[in-house]
């Protein structure tokens, strides 16, 4: 089979889990087989200098606003330009652009990936259903992703699962801090989360159920890595509920693994996830996690087999979880040991790239691109 010149299609290449993924897998896929071109239609960001390092071509579109359709006709004259086999395109918005422009490109394979389980308005629902009838694969990345598509009227057909990967490596390695760390009085459990500060990780249930357990005396100190939208919301909550000498926020870091080194649990409230990339790091570095109840986590911690179940969106559950794990030591423990067999076996880079590398394969062949 010849070199198939595959486009990766997604908003922007922000430092967040679905843009990770994109990074991910364009740098590791096979160039002798895979000629990869990343489109980012809104903006860059920390991703695309990687990209650009790993000799990945990158074309950021601009799009100006929610529904500035003019970034329809621009992709589709770069994918007809660029003769695409494969447009792959990455969640809603670069779903719906991306697979409308491959439409009018005429580019021979389309796929879409869904990485997530929240409210959509029944527009978008509308919209997914339409462009399936184009759409030669939905890869679903957990799940609880394929459950909820199917729901909502995906094509049973063209629905694949492939779970998120990570790289072993980068979390084995012993990485080097960045930058600073706060001091931590002594005595105090440093409970971590990473990232983007959005209404969707449920942070702000995270900061009251901080102070729950300030009134119960726990000895608890809260890292937050990331930014984004929610995050002045957030410092004034702390400082609202006077618990902003025991809530650090560290804004976005590159360090993630040398930080969960220093940190002794690991938590993410979501409200709604489809696989978490920071959740599957801090499994890997053997931490206890506690998460939230919701279908892709539950799939992740295998049940509550590797992590602590909480409820989402309340308060005292997720204080009780903390309590739960800072007072059950031999818990936490084997959840500990769990993890990283659990993130070696089913979430690898490996497993991931060659899952793609798979379908790309079978696609391929069945439209005699060959």
């Amino acid at each position: 089979m010849r070199r198939l010149r595959l486009a990766l299609v997604i908003a922007t290449l922000d430092r967040a889990g679905t843009e990770k993924q994109v990074s991910l897998l364009a740098r590791r896929l096979d160039p002798v087989r895979f000629d990869v071109t990343v489109y980012a239609l809104t903006r860059g960001g920390p991703y695309e200098q990687e990209l650009r390092r790993a000799g990945i071509g990158v074309h950021v579109l601009g799009k100006a606003f929610k529904y500035d359709l003019r970034v329809v006709p621009q992709l589709q004259s770069l994918l007809a330009a660029h003769h695409v086999d494969i447009a792959y395109t990455w969640m809603f918005t670069a779903n719906a652009f991306g697979r409308a422009a491959a439409r009018l490109a005429g580019t021979p394979i389309v796929l879409a990936a869904e990485m997530d389980t929240g409210y959509k308005p029944p527009l978008h629902h509308r919209i997914d259903r339409f462009l399936a009838r184009w759409t030669d694969a939905v890869v679903a990345n957990s799940e609880g992703v394929r459950a909820y598509g199917l729901r909502h009227g995906w094509p049973p057909d063209k629905v694949r699962l492939i779970h998120s990967g990570i790289d072993l490596d980068e979390v084995r390695q012993n990485p080097a801090l960045q930058g600073p760390l706060p001091d931590v009085p002594a005595g105090r459990t440093v409970v971590m989360t990473a990232c983007r500060l959005t209404r969707q990780k449920g942070l702000l249930y995270l900061i009251w159920a901080i102070g729950i357990l300030r009134y119960a005396k726990a000895a608890v100190q809260l890292w937050i890595v990331g930014d984004g939208p929610e995050r002045g919301r957030l410092e004034t909550e702390a400082r609202r509920l006077r618990v902003d000498d025991q809530v650090t926020f560290l804004g976005a870091r590159g360090d993630v693994p040398a930080l969960l080194r220093r940190a002794d649990l690991f938590i993410l409230p979501s409200m709604h996830e489809g696989l978490s990339n920071s959740v599957l790091e801090a499994m890997l570095a053997g931490k206890p996690v506690i998460v939230s109840d919701v279908a892709g986590m539950r799939e992740l911690v295998d049940g509550g087999r590797c992590g602590f179940l909480i409820e989402p969106g309340y308060p005292k559950s997720i204080a009780a979880g903390i309590y739960q794990m800072m007072a059950h030591p031999e818990r936490r423990d084997r959840m500990a040991r769990e993890g990283p067999a659990r993130v070696r076996d089913l979430f690898s880079a490996e497993r991931f790239v060659r899952a793609h590398e798979d379908l790309f394969t079978e696609l391929a062949a069945g439209k005699g691109l060959s």
